[in-house]
């Protein structure tokens, strides 16, 4: 309240991104907390939404695994050691 014309004025605010803007559901002002200053506490109920990621890795998995390849000795043996030498890092 200004001293002299006795009219409220607001002081406080809450800023936020003119995208997020329809995000802010609610806005109020706490008279409760009194801590010696013109300033009231603001709380604002805000529902964010988070945009799913639109960007696609370029390496695509295979569609199916060869599991025959496992078989052949010498493919077991270098699939092995690579494990075991990632394991290890």
């Amino acid at each position: 309240m200004h001293p002299r014309s006795k009219h409220w004025h607001l002081l406080d605010y809450v800023i936020t991104w003119k995208d997020d803007q329809n995000d802010v559901k609610d806005t109020r002002v706490m008279r409760g907390a009194d801590c010696g200053t013109d300033h009231q506490m603001v709380r604002s109920r805000v529902s964010f939404s988070v945009p799913k990621s639109h960007m696609r890795s370029k390496a695509k998995p295979p569609s199916r695994l060869d599991t025959g390849k496992i078989k052949v000795n010498k493919t077991k043996a270098e699939l092995e050691e690579e494990m075991s030498k990632a394991l290890r890092d």
